[in-house]
């Protein structure tokens, strides 16, 4: 059996370890104890573990109890297991050593680039391990940023800078222990950008006039630009440029402009209505120089819609509401142009009725005109008949008709895709109106004359049923007269109409034969009238026969 003692670098009280080594042979298990004594103070730590057979290396760690800056003596005995005989002893004389100092403190930061008046804030913090403090040694002098402090951690520069140039500064910052770490710091304000240019549109335009033309626009950074082809008459003619014209760039941009030396197509016209609108016939088209084809490069025409692919023409007649999204291109063995569209075919109004019935004068009218896809109603020509109003919603014309001669009035149906119209006219029809379509009481054996009559000159007629006997009606005139001949009770029903070559009108009449009651009383048992005694009460009595009867020309006296 071997053993020793080794010994590592010491620094309690984090790591105040001492570890033994050993190794066992001869398959015997051995018991290991490890004493610790100060040399100082006398203080033994004790330890012990068991080495088996088979085991060649262990050890005990003691991990409390050490001082720094102190020496200890270990030993280490070795017994039998079996009959915990000595068998050996090793020491050795050790010293601890004094505890490594923190980390130094250390610095983090953000300070990005600024810009002269817009909001700036960037900030700096110290990290202590042991605590500490910081200073500027070289304080940051940044017009318009002033410094707020963060504790003693730290600083924070904010505010709207007001001069551009690069910022720089430092500071330290020391802990406890007496160390202490640099850091050095910059800020770059800038001044803001130029405002942004519009570029010039110069296709078309000679290569050197193009290159003046934008740089005038403020455009102060070059001006690119190529050339290829034969020579001929348009040596130099700018056709197409990046970014195109009109579009705002930022002043110190580059322009491309591309000039050819030949004949590419140029666009002379490629603006077009984008006005498609279901079931409108379209025409419309697109041209360029120098003979090119035209197609579409990309997207969709609306369905319904063709290109001519040698004139540019753009006809048709759209058959669907859709969005659409296109591109035109013209080109020839020069080079070619394109031109974008988009938008969406619009729906109008297509009638679904725009009949509507006669206007019969003094009658109720109802009737309605309508149209597909929401439209609204209105009178767009003329008026309408007196008495009659449209609903601009619906679509409904209703009213009573209340004047009379001809008529003439365009009704429009409108949505935001487009507008149609429907016309009417006539006259008025004059049909037949009661004026007044009453008669009195019919009475036995009393003359009876009374009349009905109706606008518009009609003539009249009993159309049902019978008048009563010994009644006649003038056809003319609607008088019925005559003395009825009938019994009382005798009951009857008759219709008169009204009719002229426009209309008619009928009233319907009934009831019974009354008795002519002229100075006398007679009293209806449920079968038959007849006389009856009177008694008339003056205030005091009753007194028979005390009755004033109505003789047709004065009240009189009457007695029974």
């Amino acid at each position: 059996m071997s053993y020793s003692i080794v010994q590592a670098a010491i620094y309690p009280p984090t790591q105040t370890e001492v570890t033994a080594f050993y190794s066992a042979t001869n398959d015997r298990t051995f018991n290991i104890r490890i004493s610790v004594a100060n040399a100082t103070t006398g203080t033994t730590l004790v330890g012990s573990t068991v080495l088996t057979p088979g085991q060649y290396t262990d050890g005990y760690a003691f991990s409390n109890g050490l001082n720094p800056s102190s020496s200890y003596n270990i030993v280490m005995t070795i017994r039998r297991a079996s009959d915990f005989s000595e068998l050996g002893t090793r020491s050795v004389q050790i010293s601890t050593l004094a505890a490594p100092p923190p980390a130094p403190p250390s610095w983090s930061s953000n300070f990005p680039s600024g810009q002269v008046n817009s909001a700036y804030s960037g900030s700096a913090t110290a990290t202590f391990p042991s605590g500490g403090t910081w200073g500027f040694l070289t304080a940051p002098l940044i017009p318009g940023l002033a410094i707020s402090y963060n504790g003693t951690t730290g600083f924070t520069l904010s505010g709207t800078p007001t001069t551009a140039g690069t910022y720089g500064f430092s500071a330290r910052a020391s802990d406890d222990f007496g160390q202490s770490t640099d850091a050095s710091f910059s800020i770059t304000i800038s001044d803001p950008p130029p405002p942004p240019a519009t570029v010039p549109n110069v296709i078309g335009q000679s290569q050197s006039t193009a290159v003046t033309n934008i740089q005038n626009a403020g455009l102060v950074a070059s001006v690119s630009y190529t050339s290829s082809g034969a020579n001929s008459g348009n040596n130099g003619t700018v056709a197409s440029q990046n970014p195109s014209g009109g579009s705002s760039v930022t002043s110190g941009s580059t322009v491309s402009i591309t000039v050819y030396s030949f004949n590419p197509p140029v666009w002379i016209d490629n603006v077009i209505s984008n006005t498609f609108t279901v079931g409108t016939p379209y025409s419309d088209s697109v041209s360029a120089t120098n003979s090119p084809t035209y197609s579409i490069s990309s997207g969709s025409l609306p369905t319904g819609i063709s290109l001519n692919s040698s004139s540019g023409a753009i006809t048709g007649t759209p058959t669907t509401p859709q969005g659409y999204s296109f591109t035109i291109r013209a080109a020839n063995g020069d080079g070619a142009v394109t031109v974008s569209y988009s938008g969406s075919t619009g729906s109008p109004p297509v009638w679904v009725d725009q009949t509507l019935g006669s206007f019969l004068q003094g009658r109720g009218y109802s009737d309605a005109v309508s149209a597909t896809n929401s439209p609204t109603y209105t009178i767009s020509a003329g008026s309408l008949p007196a008495g009659i109003s449209l609903n601009s919603s619906t679509g409904a014309v209703t009213g009573t008709p209340s004047g009379s001669g001809s008529y003439s009035f365009t009704i429009q149906a409108s949505n935001s895709s487009g507008t149609i119209t429907a016309s009417f006219s006539g006259s008025i029809v004059l049909v037949p109106n009661w004026i007044d379509n009453t008669l009195g009481t019919v009475i036995n054996g009393v003359a009876f004359s009374d009349a009905v009559s109706a606008t518009n000159s009609p003539s009249y007629s009993v159309t049902s049923g019978s008048l009563p006997a010994g009644l006649s009606l003038n056809s003319s005139t609607g008088e019925v007269t005559g003395t009825p001949t009938g019994s009382v009770g005798t009951a009857y029903s008759f219709t008169i109409t009204a009719t002229n070559a426009q209309g008619s009108v009928s009233q319907a009449f009934s009831g019974s034969v009354q008795p002519d009651l002229t100075g006398q009383v007679s009293v209806f048992d449920g079968t038959t009238w007849s006389p009856k005694e009177v008694y008339v009460y003056d205030g005091t009595a009753w007194n028979k026969g005390a009755l004033h009867v109505y003789n047709g020309t004065s009240w009189v006296k009457s007695s029974f």
